[in-house]
């Protein structure tokens, strides 16, 4: 597992030497329930929904999942996150809407 900083995101990438993914494989993993090997006969247990939400949590945060493998090699996983997030929308709070107090004000 490593982090870095580069060009503005944050990347974090966790790596394997285990069995690999096939190139043809790699553009399909990250979509919910899509796997590899979907036999009945694998060796590998999951229903694969791990990569998909990781992926969904990257976009949300304005951000990218990234695979990396080659067969019989192993893989790697690369999120990719900006460090400096958007400003949420500061709009004006609709007439007589509740208002948070500080802590200290309580």
């Amino acid at each position: 597992m490593s982090a870095r900083a580069r060009g503005g995101n944050v990347e974090l990438s966790v790596a394997d030497n285990g069995i690999g993914i096939a190139e043809a494989d790699l553009a399909k993993l990250g979509n919910p329930f899509v796997q590899a090997n979907n036999a009945y006969d694998r060796s590998h247990d999951g229903a694969g929904l791990g990569l998909s939400v990781v992926k969904g949590l990257a976009r949300l945060h304005g951000g990218r999942l990234e695979l990396a493998s080659a067969l019989g090699e192993g893989t790697t996983v690369t999120i990719v996150l900006p460090l400096e997030a958007e400003a949420e929308d500061e709009s004006p709070m609709p007439a007589g809407a509740p208002r948070a107090r500080p802590a200290s004000a309580a």
